[in-house]
């Protein structure tokens, strides 16, 4: 097939997220589908040396409520069990702003589908939250090295150590999320505590904000929008025939 584009430029999507909330600089913590990635961001530019990724997102919690449904032999035709399965991750979990209060809760979130059929889940609707922060909970491992996974918010608190020193107040003062697993409820003040926490062990006196936008889902294309329509970046774009003359033009202009 051929192809048909005329130009086009290539972002890390992180930074494009951040664009959308109107900034240059800051951290972005991604959480998505399938990983999650914390990206520092000075002035524009990702700092490569300080990206962190973790091999595990929001699929692997809607297996975790599939897994429990389950056990309540409850399930769902096979073509369709993901994406219900999904739908009451979003609605029923719930981040906890401290896990060991609630780990024993007995209390039960109900939610009833089309069909008429009653979901009910007790502590498990946070315990599938807090694999973010704890994934050995859920016993995810590590797919590169054989150990454990760090939680979000250490992968994050790392990529800032990553950073020059004189930025790190800069990085804690405009953490930006990004992604539909940083969509559950609560887990922008569990993001704050965590990292309001660690500047205090760094004897640090770091002001924390956290911005998390209510379209923060849909931030990388929101970003990519804005990036596009800057009259600053037309220069940056490669054309076809450049690409096509010279393909390491994408890597000089883009990167």
């Amino acid at each position: 097939t051929q192809s048909t584009w005329a130009s086009l430029y290539v972002a890390v999507g992180p930074t494009l997220s951040l664009y959308a909330s109107g900034r240059t600089t800051g951290l972005v913590i991604e959480a998505g589908n399938s990983s999650c990635h914390t990206v520092p961001v000075f002035e524009g530019y990702s700092l490569y040396h300080s990206i962190l990724q973790m091999d595990f997102g929001g699929a692997d919690l809607t297996k975790y409520i599939k897994s429990i449904l389950n056990q309540q032999r409850i399930t769902f035709s096979p073509a369709y069990e993901r994406e219900i399965c999904g739908f009451i991750k979003e609605k029923l979990c719930v981040v906890a702003y401290d896990y060991n209060s609630v780990a024993n809760d007995k209390e039960h979130s109900k939610m009833k589908l089309p069909d008429g059929l009653e979901i009910s889940l007790g502590p498990e609707r946070y315990k599938c939250c807090e694999a973010l922060f704890n994934p050995s909970l859920l016993g995810l491992k590590n797919k590169k090295a054989n150990g454990e996974l760090s939680g979000i918010h250490s992968t994050a608190v790392n990529s800032i150590k990553k950073c020059d020193v004189d930025i790190t107040s800069l990085l804690y003062g405009n953490v930006v999320l990004s992604g539909g697993s940083t969509m559950f409820k609560g887990f922008q003040e569990r993001i704050y505590k965590e990292l309001e926490n660690s500047a205090r062990e760094d004897h640090k006196d770091h002001k924390v904000r956290v911005f998390a936008s209510t379209e923060r889902k849909y931030a990388t294309w929101i970003g990519g929008s804005i990036f596009a329509s800057l009259p600053t970046v037309q220069d940056f774009w490669v054309t076809k025939s450049e690409y096509e003359e010279r393909p390491y033009t994408i890597h000089r202009n883009c990167f």
